[in-house]
């Protein structure tokens, strides 16, 4: 039978589920994903690029040279506008190796992006220090701090982690590129964490705009510019 709308529900069930990036044979059955590219230290996504810079600094970047925002393996965080740490001069730096992925986590280099539990999301440092905790209501938590930290888990399959047009999802949250101006991370609940802007600089939430929830998933795979 079928129950046609306009309606609202029954949308919850496809929100909560974990959507899953599979490895594998994938290369041989779909494209490529939709404005993204990457290597085994960073992630372009539409005119972004999140980058593991070098062991001790973690960066989110715009093609046009500015910096909006450095994460440190000691735990502090570095805000633009600056233009260091920006990886866009990097043309075929890291391309020999992949991506790094586990249950709900990316790996860039010594350092980790992904959802610890529904709530909340956090960067961590292969170091021990978790450096930023990205809550689910549209709070930001700082570190230097040593909870929240994802490097307990195991690298494999790439569990909850998918893409779509210039966005990574794991678990329930999304960073992507909103508008090539702006890039966010966002929870699936409504809420906009944070907004990095092409000027360099940060505006945090909790708010309910810039975010790219609402673009559809793509069966795709990450490919080297």
């Amino acid at each position: 039978t079928l129950h046609p709308g306009p309606r609202t529900d029954w949308t919850h069930a496809l929100q909560g589920r974990y959507p899953k990036w599979h490895c594998g044979n994938i290369q041989l059955e779909f494209g490529s994903c939709t404005g993204i590219t990457g290597g085994g230290r960073w992630l372009q996504l539409g005119d972004w690029r999140i980058a593991g810079v070098d062991n001790s600094h973690f960066s989110i970047s715009h093609r046009n040279g500015q910096t909006a925002q450095i994460y440190r393996s000691d735990g502090t965080v570095h805000p633009g506008p600056r233009t260091d740490y920006n990886v866009w001069g990097w043309q075929g730096e890291y391309h020999d190796t992949q991506v790094k992925f586990g249950d709900h986590f990316l790996q860039l280099g010594e350092f980790r992006l992904g959802q610890v539990d529904d709530t909340h999301f956090s960067i961590s440092h292969s170091g021990g220090q978790t450096i930023m905790i990205f809550r689910s209501d549209g709070t930001l938590h700082g570190g230097p701090r040593t909870d929240y930290n994802l490097w307990w888990k195991a690298l494999g399959e790439p569990i909850g982690v998918t893409f779509g047009d210039r966005f990574v999802q794991i678990g329930k949250f999304r960073l992507g590129d909103v508008d090539s101006t702006h890039f966010s991370v966002s929870h699936v609940g409504g809420q906009t964490i944070q907004i990095y802007r092409d000027d360099g600089t940060l505006h945090p939430g909790p708010r309910t705009d810039y975010t790219t929830f609402g673009r559809p998933l793509e069966e795709c795979f990450v490919v080297a510019p």
